[in-house]
């Protein structure tokens, strides 16, 4: 039923069971959609609170270059960017 809802006003799957997005392009961008809040931020280190995971960018020089209630743009020199269940 709930599927079908979604379905008929053209949510995304993935939005609609909470899961975040990421688009990444390259070593210097990294775009996340769908999260649930930012649990720290500094130039070498961004936790960012997803649904039951924690997603975790590393790098240097990062910056938070776009920030809203759905969705968030990191940039910098990313290094790696991995996931710790909660």
């Amino acid at each position: 039923m709930k599927d079908r809802i979604f379905h008929a006003l053209q949510i995304p799957a993935d939005m609609a069971k909470g899961v975040a997005l990421m688009e990444i392009s390259g070593h210097q961008e990294v775009r996340i959609e769908n999260f649930k809040g930012l649990c720290s931020y500094d130039p070498m280190l961004v936790r960012v609170l997803a649904s039951g995971y924690m997603i975790i960018v590393e790098g240097n020089n990062m910056q938070i270059s776009y920030y809203s209630d759905v969705i968030m743009k990191i940039t910098g020199e990313i290094d790696s960017i991995h996931f710790e269940r909660r």
